[in-house]
């Protein structure tokens, strides 16, 4: 953010306000003066780090520049900062900017090997977590899956050692204190299930990951994923034999009588 300054002693550059912790403010003020100009003030810790005149007489025209810089370790306003120069100072422009370090960027995958009909147990989710930044996670990072009704959570036998699982009730947490560096992915993560007589219709799992350290991930839309199945219906057709009713099905499901069905008899095939 910039700011216009008029001719006078005190100068100024703008208030901005940052949205991360941890950035680097730098504050510049530049004018058509060859003035010099006092310590920069306004912001508790704010320096001083270069002041640059040409030419240096100060009533010959020229450029004075005053560059500071403070770390700012929360997010919020920042306040302005100013300087006060040796005699009037013609117009110019005082800036305020805010550095982000770099910040390491999670994501995650959730895909799925085997079905999810009624009493399988061999199926499983496999959980891909990357780190899409530039710089290393190195803070614990915990994956939390919530499994549909009737799908529970067996084991992560097969996962990489360094994952540790526990469940309750349908949700399933994963954590590993393992550092992910930029660029890299941490071990495969993979959770067994078992499939209950109960369940019907489309089965949703859903997960999401993230890091012990608050706003330590400079991306959280690529955070979560999900995956869903549909259980097949049975797919029956009606029609009629003689005086009766026959619904014939393909695969496994249930049936819904026709109205007007008075008796049932059941002939299995294959």
């Amino acid at each position: 953010m910039d700011a216009l300054t008029g001719d006078g002693l005190v100068h100024s550059a703008p208030s901005v306000t940052t949205t991360v912790p941890n950035t680097l403010l730098v504050a510049s003020i530049t004018y058509l003066s060859s003035r010099t100009f006092g310590a920069p003030s306004g912001i508790a810790g704010i320096t001083e780090r270069a002041e640059v005149r040409a030419p240096t007489s100060n009533d010959a025209v020229g450029i004075t520049l005053l560059v500071a810089t403070v770390p700012k370790a929360t997010a919020g306003a920042t306040g302005t900062v100013s300087a006060t120069a040796a005699g009037d100072a013609d117009y110019g422009m005082g800036h305020m900017f805010a550095l982000a370090a770099p910040r390491p960027d999670l994501s995650m995958s959730l895909t799925r090997t085997g079905n999810l009909d009624p009493g399988t147990t061999t199926s499983y989710f496999t959980v891909g977590v990357s780190n899409l930044g530039t710089v290393t996670e190195g803070s614990r990072v915990t994956v939390t899956v919530a499994l549909p009704t009737n799908v529970s959570y067996t084991n992560n036998t097969g996962s990489g050692g360094d994952w540790v699982c526990s469940a309750v009730g349908q949700t399933v947490t994963c954590y590993t204190d393992t550092d992910i560096s930029g660029g890299a992915s941490a071990s495969t993560l993979k959770i067994n299930v078992s499939v209950g007589a109960g369940a019907s219709g489309t089965l949703t799992t859903t997960g999401a990951v993230a890091a012990a350290t608050a706003n330590n991930d400079g991306n959280t839309t690529n955070n979560s994923a999900s995956n869903s199945y549909s259980i097949p219906l049975a797919a029956c057709a009606t029609s009629t034999v003689g005086s009766d009713t026959v619904v014939t099905c393909t695969s496994d499901g249930s049936i819904t009588i026709p109205v007007g069905v008075s008796s049932v008899r059941y002939l299995v095939v294959g």
